[in-house]
């Protein structure tokens, strides 16, 4: 491998000449393209100058007369780098005022990158408002009528969820759930999509384990309760329905529409 051999003047100066160039470059070019604040003749001319002139020095410094020449350009660069740095953070002008300037356009970046990103989401979100209501039979029992009322909600990315109100409307006891009473379990509120892909409620309860949903339980005659299912449906579900349905059976009752999930 080839060594570094003597100084050269010749070739910090066309070191420093690629710097300026590239700084040439970079000014025009933001004023010429983005801000549109100077003569286009004049700010194309300097531009595509100052590209020429920095393509010849790295040509040069290419070149097998320099290629191998003291001070390496990397290291130059770098030190150079290192020292502006240095000076702008201890407050040296004009150093300072340019690196306020470029810390404060790379936050406005940043916060209209996070801005878009709030905005695409909030697309994409559906306020679930209260009204909807349904009265049914558990599919086993005739006998056995609930009134479920929808309270509101939310849907956010793929997560739903709703307000339920549910009230036994018979003149006797009776079990929705299947979790609290296992051997004789009742029907348990569950989510359909467009594709019939059904999905049950988070809060999952295994094995005396975790949480069961608000509604599981045995309902004296007009009792009613009240809270939130959530789900997480897919993002491509398309409308979402609420059921009631046995989960060891095909037998279910139809709710009401709660949803429709927005297309990506």
């Amino acid at each position: 491998m080839a060594q570094m051999s003597s100084f050269s003047f010749r070739k910090l100066f066309l070191d420093v000449l690629v710097l300026v160039c590239l700084v040439v470059a970079g000014i025009s070019g933001y004023r010429l393209f983005y801000e549109h604040s100077v003569d286009i003749v004049w700010g194309i001319t300097v531009f595509l100058v100052s590209i020429g002139v920095l393509i010849w020095n790295a040509s040069l410094l290419r070149s097998s007369k320099l290629a191998y020449k003291r001070p390496s350009f990397k290291l130059f660069f770098f030190l150079l780098l290192g020292v502006f740095l240095v000076l702008a953070f201890a407050g040296v002008q004009p150093l300072a005022s340019y690196k306020d300037a470029a810390i404060d356009e790379v936050g406005s970046w940043v916060e209209k990158g996070q801005e878009i990103a709030e905005v695409s989401l909030a697309d994409y979100d559906v306020k679930i408002y209260p009204g909807s209501s349904a009265a049914f039979t558990s599919p086993y029992r005739n006998d056995t009528a609930w009134f479920v009322s929808l309270d509101g909600g939310s849907l956010k990315g793929s997560t739903l969820e709703v307000e339920l109100s549910i009230t036994n409307t018979t003149n006797h006891r009776a079990i929705l759930g299947s979790y609290s009473n296992p051997i004789s379990p009742g029907p348990v509120i569950v989510a359909v999509d467009s594709t019939n892909k059904l999905f049950r409620h988070e809060e999952q309860y295994v094995f005396g384990m975790g949480e069961m949903p608000f509604y599981d339980g045995e309902y004296w005659p007009g009792e009613t309760r009240s809270g939130h299912l959530t789900f997480e449906v897919s993002l491509y579900s398309g409308r979402i329905d609420l059921y009631a349905k046995h989960l060891s059976s095909v037998l279910s009752r139809h709710l009401f529409k709660v949803c429709v999930v927005p297309k990506r």
